[in-house]
Order: structure tokens, then C-alpha cells, then sequence
């Protein structure tokens, strides 16, 4: 039943996490942006090869809740608090998304609890939330060597120097 369903989900998430790991140490050191989202209270936050990477890579964590991006309830329109958290290294994501809290009892004296019918439309993004993230990847193309690198104190400093921010030809390393 439950426990062998959540053994199989376990499982699956090991498999996938070793490949998402090296894709993200990969664009890391190449001085690429890594974000990796989950609801603010998944038990894999607290996973080690997860705090590992974060640290490894230094991601900060933004935290963030849905009513603030208009998540609303199917049920009865009421907003949804639903508190996520994204751990980056790009700045104007971890900005953004800290930028974007409950507005408070005025506003939404009160929320939906997420279940039934609108848990599964938790698991999605609401247009505000995709135009928000797609606003902060761009911003911080605008000069992802300083904006990403040196501004969350990546390992790899650059002093401003376009030549010695290029990475060295590296042997490519298969994440399959």
C-alpha cells in the first residue's frame, strides 16, 4: 500500500537526484544560474545530498507563498498560502520570489486549506509566478559572470575579468 508507494517514490527521487546533481555542479562551475524548487516543507530540504549541493554551490533559499502570485482555490476562490522555496544562486531570483509573501490579514483574511480537488493544482505555477521567474532568469543573463558569480559569493571569483571567467575546456562528463 502506502509504504511501498512511498519507497518506490523514495527510490525514484535518488535516481533522479544523482543526475540533477551534476547537471547543477556542471552549470555552477561553468558560472551558469541553479535553481531548485520544492514546497517550502519537503522532507527534501532536510535530504544531506541535498544541504550538500546547496552548500557546496552556495544557494541561498527564497521563500515565498502561492496567494502572493494569485494561487487561488478551484473550490471556492479563496487564496491559497501554500509556502514554496526555491534555493538559488541567482540573485534576482532569490529577490523576486522573497519579494512575494502573504500579503497579510487585510488583504486575505482567509486562506484555503490546500486539499481534495486543489492540491493537484498546487503542483503547477500561476501565470504571475512564471512571468516572475522568467523576469529574473533574464535579469540575470544581463551579466551572469558578476550577477550570479560573485554577487551569492560562488567559490569561483572572477574580478570582473571576461577572459579569465571563461572555464577551461573540461573532458564532458556524461550524466547518464
Amino acid at each position: 500500500g502506502q509504504e511501498q508507494r512511498m519507497e518506490k517514490h523514495l527510490k525514484l527521487f535518488r535516481e533522479l537526484w544523482v543526475n540533477v546533481e551534476k547537471l547543477a555542479r556542471s552549470c555552477a562551475s561553468y558560472g551558469g544560474g541553479v535553481a531548485i524548487e520544492w514546497p517550502a516543507n519537503c522532507d527534501y530540504w532536510d535530504n544531506e545530498k541535498v544541504q550538500t549541493l546547496i552548500s557546496d554551490l552556495c544557494l541561498e533559499k527564497a521563500r515565498f507563498h502561492g496567494c502572493a502570485f494569485g494561487l487561488v482555490s478551484m473550490v471556492n476562490g479563496l487564496p491559497m498560502l501554500k509556502p514554496w522555496a526555491v534555493a538559488t544562486n541567482v540573485p534576482s531570483m532569490k529577490e523576486v520570489l522573497d519579494n512575494h509573501k502573504s500579503p497579510g490579514y487585510e488583504a486575505h483574511p482567509r486562506h484555503q486549506v490546500v486539499q481534495g480537488k486543489d492540491t493537484k493544482l498546487t503542483e503547477g505555477y500561476t501565470t504571475p509566478m512564471v512571468k516572475a521567474i522568467i523576469a529574473a532568469w533574464l535579469q540575470a543573463t544581463e551579466d551572469p559572470i558578476t550577477k550570479i558569480t560573485k554577487k551569492m559569493g560562488h567559490p569561483r571569483e572572477y574580478n570582473n575579468d571576461p577572459v579569465r571567467a571563461a572555464p577551461a575546456v573540461k573532458e564532458h562528463v556524461p550524466i547518464m
